[in-house]
């Protein structure tokens, strides 16, 4: 509850936001978030340290949950799916790359796919043509919490938006220590040639992984 709903500290540092929670009641869990631009990518950088301030070890994973408004493309380099995991998102895959097309009329009021994703990225792009990627460290499928993937993809129909979601590795986090997860956003608007109706391109692909640099 601390780290969602509470209320963080928040400092400047340099060119770096830093947003500080508090101590969570029920777990003894903090988070730090900073965020600040890369240059010479043009890209928010993002950092997500959680410290461990209860009296025991914890098995920790960070989750990370950015939301799109229910429209457009969501896709990503598709891979195994993890076991103990219920997924009623159909995706198209072409190509090695999942790919989910918004059609409402399609879905049920809540749907939601898991996948352990070959490369570390996870990208939408809306209808005004606008790419917006998150780019992450690729987690093994064997450090992943249990019952998740290191991507996730949710839609809610009724609330008409879509959750593009990372995870990093599942750790056991002793008294005093922490845990970092790195991420960057990238945002883009698609050149003319490089329209997503003809998805997938694979110019469309390499357009996002030499943005990233993958």
């Amino acid at each position: 509850a601390a780290m969602h709903n509470g209320l963080y500290k928040s400092k400047i540092q340099g060119n770096r936001l830093v947003l500080e929670s508090e101590t969570d009641t029920t777990f003894g869990l903090r988070t730090i978030k900073t965020f600040s631009f890369d240059d010479l990518e043009s890209a928010l950088a993002i950092e997500y340290q959680i410290f461990n301030d209860s009296d025991s070890a914890q098995s920790v994973g960070l989750w990370e949950i950015s939301c799109v408004p229910g429209s457009g493309i969501v896709f990503f380099p598709f891979g195994e799916i993890p076991g103990n995991t219920v997924n009623n998102l159909d995706l198209d895959i072409v190509d090695g790359i999942g790919i989910l097309k918004y059609e409402p009329e399609k879905f049920e009021p809540w749907h939601k796919v898991f996948n352990n994703a070959a490369e570390g990225w996870l990208a939408h792009v809306n209808d005004d043509n606008i790419l917006f990627i998150k780019s992450f460290e690729k987690v093994p499928s064997d450090e992943i919490a249990p019952g998740q993937g290191n991507v996730e993809v949710y839609v809610s129909k009724p609330l008409e938006y879509i959750e593009l979601e990372n995870h990093g590795s599942y750790r056991r986090i002793p008294t005093g220590g922490s845990h970092l997860y790195k991420v960057k956003w990238y945002f883009r608007k698609l050149p003319t040639e490089l329209s997503p109706g003809d998805f997938p391109s694979k110019e469309l692909i390499s357009y996002v992984k030499k943005i990233i640099k993958e």
